[in-house]
C-alpha cells in the first residue's frame, strides 16, 4: 500500500503522522479502535486523543455517530477520510 504523499506534507506533528500511517495501513474493513492504537504505540489515552484531534482538524478523520433503529445515538466511530 502506498500512503498518500499529501499526508506527509500536511501532517507536521510526527506522532500524529505515525498514528495516521498506522490507521491508513489497516484494511478498509478495520474498525478504528482508540484502544488498539494505544496498545500499538504504548501510550496513554490523552496522547492518542491529541493525535486524533489534530488529524480531525486537518480533515484526515471524522467522527460518525452510530444510531439504532429508533435513531438514538449508541456510539461513535472514527472514519479515515479520502485525501486528494
Amino acid at each position: 500500500m502506498i500512503l498518500n504523499p499529501v499526508a506527509f506534507k500536511k501532517i507536521k506533528k510526527t506522532y500524529a503522522l505515525g498514528v495516521y500511517c498506522f490507521i491508513a495501513s489497516k484494511p478498509s474493513d478495520w474498525v478504528i479502535s482508540k484502544k488498539e492504537i494505544m496498545l500499538h504505540f504504548e501510550c496513554g489515552s490523552e496522547h492518542i486523543d491529541t493525535c486524533l484531534k489534530y488529524l480531525k482538524e486537518l480533515d484526515f478523520i471524522t467522527n460518525q455517530c452510530i444510531r439504532d433503529k429508533q435513531q438514538k445515538i449508541r456510539g461513535w466511530r472514527i472514519v479515515l477520510n479520502e485525501i486528494d
